[in-house]
């Protein structure tokens, strides 16, 4: 490790990378590195002097040290720059170069300038991967308790049944249902006065707007929140035995992806499905839908909602009663998986608070 003369700045070797990470905060919350940088300083450093960037940095100084920009150490200049890079050096202070010009600084050498800020911002954002780990180490295992009891639930198993009773005893509301769950609004087919032709095909009916469907996909068969949990809930073991300082670079950002991935494709799906399903059986969707059902001939029956239960009347035949679900008693799952992606993006106090920014 370099040292520097008796009469050098206060750095005798450069900071670690807790450091460096503690340096980088303060002065992004302050923005002036007189106030915040120990060992800060505005000059021309040796070309061949040892140096170790610290951190990369951009935007507008704090109005207290300058209103248009960054004093350069490289080409000597007040107010050059908004995006540069903390460079400590040998003599034992810290001071900001712009990228480009910190390159031109070194002539042929600019090439490992330009690698060497390369290896920094690398290592940075590994030491900030890491800083969020523990946060989400802790919530991973939460979360697979909360997914299980989910996927486990008697209001899942309820769901079932009813889409299940729906299909059987009433198959025609199932289908023309199931025909405007992605439309998000129920219609009817009207006879036309007279018919039309479109792009050379004769139509005869046309669609009318009837009334909103709500949660139409709560009861679609393919939506199945079980098997959605369990296949979280395996991953979810898998992420919480990972080694993950034991990862490479590229293995940490896919298992970061990956995680956030299946929050979103498999709990939060498996959460909204079980939402949809309660929003379907709402009393004044059901309402809409069995006057709805009365009115359009395919489904051919009059239905009534009443009493927590949908009643089919056929023109003849016996009529059929299929009860509600209940569907409450669910974990709420989507709270903590809001907490964990916070926690994947690096929002939350992550950082390494014990960190110093100042010299041992």
């Amino acid at each position: 490790m370099n040292t520097i003369p008796r009469d050098g700045g206060p750095w005798m070797a450069a900071p670690t990378a807790e450091q460096g990470v503690a340096l980088k905060t303060q002065f992004q919350k302050h923005r002036n590195p007189h106030t915040v940088i120990t060992g800060y300083r505005e000059d021309v450093p040796a070309r061949d002097s040892a140096y170790e960037p610290l951190f990369s940095f951009g935007g507008k100084p704090d109005p207290t040290y300058g209103t248009r920009g960054f004093y350069c150490s490289s080409c000597n200049t007040h107010e050059k720059f908004k995006h540069g890079v903390a460079v400590w050096y040998a003599d034992g202070y810290i001071r900001f170069l712009g990228k480009d010009c910190g390159a031109d600084f070194y002539g042929s050498d600019g090439g490992a300038f330009r690698q060497a800020i390369r290896n920094m911002e690398a290592a940075e954002r590994r030491a900030e991967r890491e800083a969020r780990w523990p946060a989400i180490r802790e919530l991973v295992p939460m979360l697979r308790i909360e997914v299980v009891a989910f996927g486990n639930s008697a209001a899942i198993q309820q769901l079932f049944q009813f889409r299940a009773t729906l299909q059987r005893k009433m198959p025609a509301l199932f289908t023309e249902l199931s025909r405007y769950v992605g439309r998000g609004q129920l219609f009817i087919e009207r006879r036309l006065a007279e018919p039309r032709y479109v792009g050379g095909r004769r139509e005869d009916y046309e669609e009318v707007p009837y009334g909103a469907l709500r949660g139409g996909a709560g009861i679609l068969p393919d939506n199945n929140p079980r098997a959605l949990m369990t296949a979280a809930a395996a991953q979810l073991t898998h992420f919480a035995g990972t080694d993950f300082s034991s990862l490479k670079d590229k293995q940490q950002i896919a298992l970061l992806t990956k995680l956030d991935e299946m929050l979103a494709a498999d709990v939060a799906r498996g959460a909204t499905i079980m939402a949809n399903a309660t929003e379907f059986i709402g009393r004044g969707n059901l309402a809409t839908i069995c006057r709805w059902a009365s009115d359009n001939p395919r489904c051919m029956a009059t239905y009534r909602f009443q009493g927590g239960a949908i009643e089919m009347v056929p023109p003849d035949g016996d009529s059929e009663t299929i009860n509600l679900p209940n569907l409450a008693g669910l974990p709420d799952v989507m709270t903590t998986v809001a907490r964990l992606r916070l926690a994947i993006a690096g929002g939350g106090n992550n950082g390494p608070a014990d960190a110093s920014a100042t010299p041992a």
